[in-house]
This record gives C-alpha cells, structure tokens and sequence, in this order.
C-alpha cells in the first residue's frame, strides 16, 4: 500500500469517525475512565471507575438512528460482578405516531420490558403503553389530552394494573 493510499484512507476513516477518551483521578485516589466515539448513525460510550480500595463499575453503551427510529443498548457491571442490560428502539410510524420499546433484565436475571405509542392530531395527543414486570405480570395505561373549542383541553386517563384493577380519571383545564 502506498503512502497516498494510505493517507486517503486514513482521512475517510478521521472523516467518519469521531473518537474522544478521558481519564480522571480523585481526591483519593480512585479512577476514572471514559470514552466516546461516532461513526455516521451511531454514537458509542463506555466508561468504568474504581475507588481507591479497588471495587470497580463498568459499562457501556451505543444508540444508532435509523431511517426510522432510533436502537438503543446498553449494560452496567457492578463491582461484584453482575451485570444489567438494557435495549430498546424508537419508531417514527408516520401521520404523527410514534412507538417505542425496550426491555432490562438485572443482574438476578429478571426481566421487566415495555412498549408504547404515542399519536399527535390537530386536535390533541392520545397514547398507550404496558409494561410487564419479572413474574410476567402486564400494567396498561392509556390516556388522551384533546383541545376544545372553547378553549379548554380535556385530559382522561385509565390504568389497569396486574391484579385487574382499574383507575381511570377525567379532568377539564380551563385557561386562566
């Protein structure tokens, strides 16, 4: 490869990538490092600190945007060892809508995941969304905020938790 080639191809790579790292140290004596880099679409993190008597947290991370939406990932590792990962992504579903999802599972292994969309008219906002939790129980919600004619905004709300029970709320703003 000659030195031309190889200088292209370094600024293509410098062109696209951008790449920053820093290191601290405490007042006593505990560390920490971090770093953080893009390429196009994805932004990319990880980082880990110690204190002084040597226990130790890590972690990392990227979000990527896609034509779409947006990917998120993520994990944390604590000083005993265990780690929780975290994932998720966002959508731009057209016509004002947009939904998103994701999902954590803990260092015990339990999981608790979610979703949600959210829709935007002329009139007002109206969105849903669940989550369930570890032992596989789901709580929903839902709820609309829509703009009157008069002025006022009306506001509902439902939430329906595991065990089956419902809350629900209606309220009216007036515009002082």
């Amino acid at each position: 490869m000659n030195r031309f080639t190889l200088l292209c191809a370094t600024a293509c790579f410098l062109a696209t990538t951008a790449f920053a790292q820093q290191t601290v140290t405490g007042a006593r004596g505990g560390t920490a490092t971090g770093t953080a880099s893009r390429n196009r679409n994805t932004v990319s993190g990880s980082g880990s600190a110690t204190s002084a008597n040597g226990a130790t947290v890590s972690g990392n991370g990227s979000v990527s945007r896609t034509r779409t939406g947006t990917s998120e990932s993520g994990s944390v590792t604590g000083p005993k060892g265990g780690t929780t990962t975290a994932s998720g992504t966002t959508t731009n579903n057209g016509g004002g809508s947009h939904s998103g999802q994701g999902s954590v599972t803990g260092a015990n292994g339990n999981t608790v995941s979610g979703q949600g969309t959210v829709t935007s008219t002329s009139t007002g906002t109206s969105g849903s969304g669940s989550v369930t939790g570890p032992k596989g129980g789901t709580t929903s919600a839902s709820g609309s905020n829509t703009r009157n004619g008069n002025g006022t905004s009306t506001a509902t709300g439902t939430v329906t938790g595991a065990g089956g029970r419902t809350k629900s709320a209606t309220k009216t703003y007036t515009p002082h």
